[in-house]
């Protein structure tokens, strides 16, 4: 696979739109010349974005989707969500859990596994606790606590509810040296304060399984500002497709309309290269 280097971003109104009936010929011609691997986020990705995060379940004709394709290619779940709770909802042995933004990776065969963050739970615990004190007064801010990171879901409050809890959780995490701000659609989240995201995460398990290679294509699915560390460090030749929109640039190749698609698109996707 070739070096790994960052992109340039656009306006996500300038990508091609990728028609899940009939997707774009060059791509899937380049597909077929090539071995894949497939990363996707969870929400807003497989499954639609709701207003509670704790009831976002997978449909089962995704789950048959997914199980169906990582049965010819190896698939991946990049989550900011725990990867236990990754593993909860998915329920598939055969695939690999990213959680917590890449903090926390586990492989089917139990014999890879790799977490950043373990010297940080203390940091996070005084967070957690100061942010509770903070926001409790705030009905309907949704605190939300996990192994290597606190998220702060306001996507239900009153928009001068959601400023008061944008500018304490920043100011709080601010004043932690320990710990850095992680932006996503409506939510904050507090996270060690390390280099490494989405994108170093799959970077680091494509070599450690050895698959830095030439031949081998990255698709990348993702709906959120997180997804963008992913987005911007794959090869010229690995594909990011961006799913919906958000409010900033784009490192994405491709975009597409929603979960829905996605999971049309993939079925496309198999029909194509495996039949």
């Amino acid at each position: 696979m070739e070096k790994s280097k960052l992109r340039s971003s656009r306006d996500y109104r300038e990508l091609p739109e990728i028609d899940a009936v009939n997707p774009p010929v060059e791509l899937i011609s380049t597909l077929k010349k090539s071995k894949i691997a497939a990363f996707f986020d969870y929400d807003g990705t497989l499954t639609p974005i709701i207003e509670n995060p704790y009831q976002a379940f997978l449909s089962q004709e995704m789950r048959e989707v997914l199980a169906n394709l990582a049965k010819k290619i190896l698939v991946a779940i990049v989550s900011g969500r725990d990867k236990n709770n990754l593993y909860e909802l998915i329920n598939l042995p055969d695939i690999f859990y990213i959680g917590n933004h890449g903090f926390d990776i586990k492989a089917p065969e139990n014999n890879l596994s790799m977490e950043i963050g373990k010297d940080y739970a203390i940091f996070l615990q005084n967070f957690l606790q100061t942010i509770n004190l903070e926001l409790q007064s705030i009905p309907g801010a949704l605190i939300e606590p996990k192994k290597y990171s606190v998220a702060i879901h306001y996507r239900n409050l009153k928009e001068e509810d959601k400023q008061k809890v944008i500018e304490v959780t920043q100011k709080i995490i601010t004043e932690s040296p320990k710990l850095k701000l992680g932006l996503g659609k409506q939510v904050l989240e507090a996270l060690p304060n390390i280099d490494w995201d989405k994108g170093k995460a799959i970077l680091w398990l494509i070599k450690k399984l050895n698959l830095d290679h030439d031949n081998i294509i990255m698709l990348y699915f993702g709906d959120d500002l997180t997804d963008e560390n992913a987005f911007q460090v794959l090869p010229e030749s690995s594909v990011g497709i961006l799913v919906g929109h958000h409010s900033q640039k784009t490192y994405a190749d491709y975009r597409i309309k929603t979960p829905e698609q996605v999971k049309n698109f993939l079925k496309k996707l198999m029909q194509e290269l495996f039949n």
